[in-house]
């Protein structure tokens, strides 16, 4: 069962809600293993879907994939930006598909401009690219990964493929902490 907001953060029946009041609530079970509420404030959301949207670059002639599970806190970090932004966000069951091929025509079909991928799948298309001697389509201008460490040698090779047009984004946060609190462009130079 989903508990309730305590009386004193809930808003007055009727009345506008404040930036304290919950604006959701997510189950984490964080480093414990046992599920957990996280009540997260409005002005929290608030506050970091703008700074979302700065540390991206979105304009509205963005256009920004939707991957994350809508089960996960970070399909926030791809819809709020985007949709307060006025850039596209795409929906497309081909960047589910498991084909790589597949995913890279999508993103050059839809002109993709901001893709935000764990770091493990980022890994595997790093890997792909190499690989396979494939290129990003050109729309891609920012990529953000995160949820896992970086690898050294995934790192190298996206150097090595001549990504140097394309912002590397590595962001940190956890539920309890709002989305994000920890950005780094990569590579370091």
């Amino acid at each position: 069962a989903v508990p309730e907001a305590a009386p004193e953060t809930a808003p007055e029946a009727g009345g506008p809600a404040g930036t304290g009041d919950p604006a959701y609530i997510l189950f984490t079970s964080g480093s414990t293993g046992a599920p957990k509420p996280v009540v997260t404030p409005r002005g929290a959301v608030s506050t970091v879907t703008g700074e979302l949207r700065a540390l991206f670059g979105l304009t509205p002639e963005d256009r920004v994939l939707q991957f994350a599970s809508l089960n996960w806190d970070t399909c926030l970090e791809e819809i709020l930006p985007a949709l307060t932004t006025g850039a596209a966000l795409v929906f497309d069951e081909r960047a589910h598909s498991g084909s790589f091929p597949r995913l890279l025509r999508m993103i050059e079909s839809e002109r993709i401009t901001l893709l935000d991928l764990p770091s493990a799948f980022w890994h595997e298309l790093v890997r792909h690219l190499t690989e396979e001697r494939a290129e990003l389509p050109a729309s891609v201008r920012t990529v953000v990964i995160g949820g896992e460490a970086v690898s050294p040698v995934r790192l190298a090779d996206w150097c090595a493929l001549g990504t140097g047009g394309v912002r590397l984004v590595n962001t940190y946060g956890c539920t309890e902490t709002t989305l994000i609190t920890h950005a780094a462009d990569l590579p370091w130079r």
